[in-house]
């Protein structure tokens, strides 16, 4: 983290007893200026991370009163425009938006929620809300919440006009599809350029074919047992099925039950 010069802002966790984690230069918060303006970053995790991924002894808090209390910090700091980054899940962030006072702003994941004001969104593309989505707070202002789905399909883009309180006017703005029409990087083309030919080879090898639809949704794959996992498994199972551990008191790679 130190080497790509990037802050990384965790508000809802205790790495203290994890050794891996505890001495990383991981933030509560972190305030930045823009046009001589006091912004506020925060950032959560959805609690249920400790059994959705291994993160060993690292404590995960409730986002609303982790929230709460380093809103309050930051309000005390000078800063008036605040925004959260979280990974809790579009309802989960429309209710923290709802429940915590001067947050104006969350963009989210977790769900990869697909959002969009008006037409113009590829076919394939299903909006599930409005981007930006308004959020009524309990105290009578207004917040707004942000995704951009996943795999880099698109870049979220946002733009907010808050009033001299820090309090949220409008939002403008929908996500942009990262099609052919965008400009390529040139910089990132020099980055990739020595892998490309590899990776180009590997991607146009044929290795299998299927005369039915694989299922591969989130909505269905994590719930359930469907036809893409078992391909996967039975393919796994068969690569290691002759292959023995490197020590007798090992499971083996793949383990059938």
């Amino acid at each position: 983290m130190k080497a790509a010069n990037i802050s990384v802002v965790s508000t809802n966790t205790n790495f203290s007893l994890e050794p891996d984690l505890k001495d990383k230069p991981i933030e509560r918060s972190v305030i930045i200026k823009v046009k001589e303006r006091k912004v506020g970053i925060i950032g959560a995790v959805l609690p249920q991370t400790k059994e959705l991924s291994s993160p060993g002894n690292v404590i995960f808090y409730d986002e609303i009163k982790s929230f709460e209390s380093e809103v309050a910090y930051l309000k005390n700091e000078g800063v008036n425009i605040i925004v959260a980054i979280t990974h809790c899940g579009y309802l989960r962030d429309l209710e923290i938006m709802r429940n915590v006072d001067d947050l104006d702003v969350i963009v989210g994941g977790h769900t990869n929620t697909f959002l969009y004001h008006g037409s113009g969104f590829p076919k394939e593309n299903t909006p599930e809300g409005d981007y930006p989505t308004v959020v009524n707070k309990t105290n009578g202002s207004k917040g707004l919440v942000v995704q951009a789905y996943y795999y880099g399909k698109f870049l979220g883009f946002l733009q907010v006009a808050f009033d001299n309180n820090g309090n949220v006017l409008n939002g403008t703005g929908n996500p942009i599809l990262l099609n052919s029409t965008v400009k390529e990087d040139e910089d990132m083309l020099k980055v990739i350029e020595p892998f490309k030919n590899n990776v180009t080879e590997v991607m146009n090898r044929t290795v299998g074919w299927s005369k039915v639809l694989l299922e591969q949704h989130d909505n269905i794959c994590r719930i359930r047992e469907c036809n893409l996992g078992n391909m996967m498994a039975d393919a796994y199972f068969a690569h290691y099925a002759d292959m023995n551990t490197s020590s007798a008191d090992l499971w083996s790679d793949v383990n059938a039950r």
